[in-house]
């Protein structure tokens, strides 16, 4: 199993960008989860989710997604997923993420203006 690297959670284009460490594991989820829910608390109501430096999405993964999806949907806010590699886009079509979130491959094509489905 990889070993997990750091969460970097910051503000970039009046948004808060949380990039996800290299893997979601058991072990680092719920601290994962704490960090991320108490930033937005105090954050504007849009959030990206950068996999630039992720390297495995386990399930894990997945339900970190959801889980900050719901935090956001909480506020009215809007939320996305980009700097997703080919191999990860790919699985992330396959689950059907999609539907829920939107997804970008790269950080220059995210809309801003789209809802959160």
């Amino acid at each position: 199993m990889p070993k997990p690297a750091n969460l970097i959670i910051e503000n970039r284009n009046n948004a808060l960008w949380i990039i996800l460490p290299e893997a979601v594991t058991w072990e680092n989820n719920p601290k994962l989860q704490s960090r991320i829910e108490s930033k937005i608390l105090y954050n504007p109501p849009r959030v990206v989710i950068d996999l630039s430096q992720t390297k495995t999405i386990y399930s894990l993964t997945l339900g970190l997604i959801l889980y900050i999806r719901r935090c956001v949907l909480l506020y009215n806010g809007f939320i996305c997923v980009t700097n997703i590699n080919k191999k990860h886009y790919n699985q992330l079509h396959q689950v059907k993420l999609q539907r829920v979130v939107p997804l970008f491959a790269k950080e220059k094509d995210i809309d801003y203006n789209q809802k959160t489905p």
